[in-house]
């Protein structure tokens, strides 16, 4: 008992700075404007540069534990419907925070691939994160080796520097809209991402979208002159 008390004395001394940290967690439902419930749905909370994700289950709901207290900032974002922001969510320790939104179906018109694949590439790296290139075809060619050179030393400077980064790069399509891209989180996580904005081959289907761990991202040039940059995968332990 001596013990016990002399350790606790001394964590107060230091400020319990050893002691594990009190966490909350926030829980909610995502549904359309008639009420049915939306799967599938990214949910991106974000403190002072920590951000953590999770996505909706069938029934809608989402769940994210240890978060620490603070005023948190939530996206909700599911590709055909409008982004929904909420800031100043607050997270206390051992309480539960509840957060649930209604998505709207975005116009036709308000739909842009190149849009979509920003928002969804910014959920890893934030609206903050250094960018590092925006590529588009030009002439219906990619991006040259100078530029790919370019937005690779930026990238490998911000994680450096533990700064979030972004590029992106768009590809020749046959009936879609295609873009790849590699992002950055300030922990120093790195992300592969793809995008499709059709691969149906048209109209009707929703975007396909992935992000991988990325454990560096390089230049990969052809025999015939094309470069891309690829991202090599972490090895497994």
């Amino acid at each position: 008992m001596a013990v016990t008390l002399r350790m606790w004395l001394v964590a107060a001394a230091l400020g319990f700075s050893w002691l594990p940290a009190q966490t909350g967690f926030i829980a909610g439902k995502i549904t359309d404007a008639d009420g049915g419930v939306i799967p599938g749905v990214t949910i991106t909370i974000k403190l002072e540069g920590r951000t953590t994700t999770a996505v909706t289950d069938s029934m809608g709901e989402y769940r994210i534990s240890q978060l620490l207290p603070g005023s948190y900032r939530v996206e909700a974002v599911l590709a055909g419907f409008t982004v929904v922001i909420a800031e100043n969510v607050v997270i206390e320790s051992n309480r539960r925070a509840t957060w649930s939104a209604t998505l709207k179906v975005a116009g036709r018109r308000e739909f842009d691939p190149f849009s979509d694949f920003q928002a969804r590439i910014k959920q890893l790296a934030g609206n903050d994160a250094v960018d590092c290139g925006q590529h588009r075809l030009l002439k219906r060619a990619p991006a040259p080796l100078a530029e790919l050179q370019k937005s690779l030393a930026c990238g490998l400077e911000a994680v450096g520097q533990r700064k979030a980064f972004w590029m992106s790069f768009q590809v020749q399509g046959i009936d879609s809209t295609v873009f790849y891209g590699v992002a950055g989180t300030t922990e120093g996580t790195m992300y592969s991402i793809n995008y499709d904005s059709a691969p149906c081959g048209g109209p009707g289907c929703e975007p396909r979208y992935s992000a991988q761990l990325c454990a560096k991202p390089s230049i990969n040039t052809s025999r015939d002159g094309y470069a891309e940059i690829v991202c090599s995968r972490p090895s497994r332990p």
